[in-house]
């Protein structure tokens, strides 16, 4: 992102664009830093901010459309101010700044940290079906199992999302993802995917108690 933005650049390579595509970004720290810009301007509401963010091209009924479209509706978004936002509000205006331009490429740092298991639930389901570029950095196995790798959908009930057939379908039009274990020495790819993530941690913990 660094690349991208004009700043850090990589120690080896190079990174090369297409000149009109467009990144949607969510930070890890985003949360922390929507926080930030609501406690230096207690003014500040998601929908200004958001105003501020995507330009005068947007109205502010198209603004109100898409922060509805995550949940955040009426005075939540025009009178409460982002310091008071929960953190689970704060992840929505995070996606929604990164989501609202139609990005070719999406990347998300630990976007579940802050939501709640029917929330992660419907992220995921949204996910299934994005037809761009998709990055997660995640820690949450089961997040990366449903994303990434097309496992299918549990609610929190402990039910199924989708049909089998819908299932099914999905699998044949959509190969599953590609999953890498960031470690210090750089990144490995598994080929294993998740489950090779599980053993090699249950084999690290393994040599702990030993």
């Amino acid at each position: 992102m660094g690349a991208l933005s004009g700043g850090l650049q990589p120690t080896k390579g190079s990174v090369t664009t297409h000149p009109k595509l467009r990144v949607g970004y969510y930070s890890q720290h985003a949360v922390e830093e929507l926080e930030n810009l609501g406690r230096e301007d207690p003014t500040l509401t998601t929908l200004s901010h958001f105003g501020k963010h995507a330009g005068p091209e947007y109205s502010e009924q198209d603004l109100r459309g898409i922060l509805a479209s995550l949940g955040l509706r009426g005075n939540v978004v025009s009178e409460v101010s982002l310091a008071s936002l929960s953190g689970g509000q704060r992840v929505r205006v995070a996606l929604a700044l990164a989501l609202f331009d139609s990005p070719h490429f999406l990347i998300l740092d630990e976007v579940t940290t802050h939501l709640d298991a029917d929330t992660i639930i419907a992220l995921i389901e949204e996910l299934r079906e994005w037809q761009g570029a998709l990055l997660v950095v995640t820690h949450d196995r089961y997040f990366m199992r449903c994303v990434v790798e097309g496992e299918k959908v549990v609610s929190a009930a402990g039910e199924g999302s989708e049909d089998e057939s819908s299932g099914e379908e999905d699998d044949a039009v959509r190969p599953p993802g590609v999953v890498y274990r960031i470690m210090k020495a750089g990144l490995h790819k598994l080929e294993g995917g998740m489950n090779q993530y599980k053993a090699l941690v249950e084999k690290s913990l393994a040599r702990r108690k030993a």
